[in-house]
């Protein structure tokens, strides 16, 4: 994950983000999607992808270590959670981007801003 690196900020006075969340992991990714809405689907996850799911569990970060970030629609919901994932991943991370798993389909390709939780369509990096 790129956190040197700024988006451009006259295209981000331009382009409201399509879904905005709380970060948890800083950083900058562009990617494509994976929406990941089934639990045997986890395992198929392309190096590479930013992972938008609905919601995580602890046992499923191992599955995420190769994404360029991960998205998810519910918060996290203990600050024990928030640590681990933190710790453990060293993606761009944001939670509580409402409908993201609606609002984004498979192969989009977008920018994750792990700064602040602005989630835009296409690459502004």
């Amino acid at each position: 994950p790129l956190t040197n690196i700024h988006i451009n900020k006259k295209i981000t006075k331009e382009k409201a983000p399509l879904s905005v969340g709380m970060s948890i992991h800083p950083g900058i990714a562009t990617g494509h999607v994976r929406i990941i809405n089934d639990s045997k689907k986890i395992q198929k996850i392309i190096p590479g992808e930013i992972i938008v799911i609905s919601k995580i569990s602890l046992k499923s970060l191992p599955y995420f270590k190769n994404a360029k970030a991960l998205v998810t629609d519910e918060f996290l919901t203990t600050s024990h959670s928030k640590v681990f994932l933190k710790k453990y991943l060293s993606i761009p991370v944001v939670t509580g981007a409402k409908d993201a798993t609606k609002t984004f389909k498979n192969c989009d390709l977008i920018t994750v801003n792990g700064q602040n939780g602005d989630i835009y369509k296409g690459s502004l990096i």
